[in-house]
């Protein structure tokens, strides 16, 4: 995207979903909600030394049970009570048509959809945690691909190029928010097609 991102981090709600399973995932977590191993350790009650000791071990290391139980009883982990095309409005700094306009940048500067097919198939097959919603989208999405105008297509395109980013608005390790705007994304342009459709039919 060629927006540039707001740094506002998105707030945080009560709803509690499954904690990180690997040191990589709480890592991510801890930067994601600006938590020190010492401020985690306040709220949960286990010790700070705890954590770091942890937090060194490698990225593929596994958490033990009772430390992802203690994290889920005292709900650190929470996802953000935010719309997703809020949040993408918001994060990237402009309008609906502003957002969607670079997205189409970015559909029309790719050449090789086939490859980019193949990448979001296998990403939406095997990412972990990703929402019902933005499977849908994508399914959606992929299905509108081979009967696209030129037009459209820029958009459909883009959308899925956003999906495959990791480190786009929100990086999607972060556990719980992480496609969040991925969703946003694939639901604007969803909006965008629809509309144009029924301009069409209108005419017709």
């Amino acid at each position: 995207m060629t927006l540039q991102p707001d740094s506002t981090p998105p707030p945080a709600s009560s709803h509690p979903i499954e904690p990180p399973r690997r040191v990589s995932e709480l890592r991510a977590f801890l930067d994601g909600q600006g938590l020190s191993p010492e401020r985690l350790a306040e709220r949960t009650g286990v010790s700070n030394m705890t954590w770091r000791r942890l937090l060194a071990r490698p990225d593929a290391t596994l958490i033990p049970e009772k430390y992802r139980a203690v994290l889920l009883k005292f709900g650190e982990v929470r996802t953000p009570e935010l719309d997703p095309q809020e949040l993408v409005l918001s994060g990237l700094g402009g309008s609906e048509d502003a957002v969607l306009e670079s997205v189409a940048r970015d559909g029309e500067r790719t050449t090789d959809v086939d490859v980019l097919v193949r990448d979001v198939e296998r990403k939406r097959a095997t990412a972990r945690a990703l929402p019902r919603r933005l499977s849908t989208a994508l399914a959606d999405l992929l299905g509108q691909l081979p009967k696209s105008t030129l037009g459209t297509k820029a958009l459909v395109v883009g959308a899925l190029l956003y999906f495959l980013n990791p480190l786009d608005l929100v990086a999607d390790a972060l556990i719980g928010i992480g496609f969040l705007d991925d969703v946003g994304i694939t639901v604007l342009v969803l909006k965008r097609l629809a509309m144009r459709r029924g301009s069409k039919e209108k005419l017709a």
